[in-house]
């Protein structure tokens, strides 16, 4: 039998208010605690923001890269020394960068 060894699938407690307040709304069967799964964050900002968040892996550990979910067009060029020890690091960066510094200057 393989060993469950997920930790928490879910966003930051910061990064599911963000979302909030930029009208993303819960749904039961996803989420716990009104913290959305990454994979429904991911999907959320797809959908309404039009971004595209990719997590990839080299030696340096995991990093990301934030595009146009149409165009592919690169919105936050790759930082050649930011990488983190998961894939679940990599997106709880990834998220809070597009909430906290994308979307902010979308608006602005």
């Amino acid at each position: 039998m393989i060993e469950n060894r997920i930790i928490n699938p879910h966003c930051l407690h910061e990064t599911g208010k963000k979302l909030e307040d930029l009208g993303w709304r819960g749904w039961d069967c996803v989420h716990i605690i009104g913290l959305p799964t990454h994979s429904v964050a991911l999907e959320w900002l797809r959908i309404n923001a039009n971004i595209w968040i990719e997590i990839y892996r080299n030696q340096s550990g995991f990093g990301y890269i934030i595009q146009n979910a149409t165009t592919g067009t690169t919105i936050r060029e790759i930082e050649d020394d930011a990488f983190y020890p998961s894939p679940k690091d990599a997106t709880d960066k990834a998220l809070e960068r597009v909430l906290c510094e994308i979307l902010i200057e979308k608006h602005d």
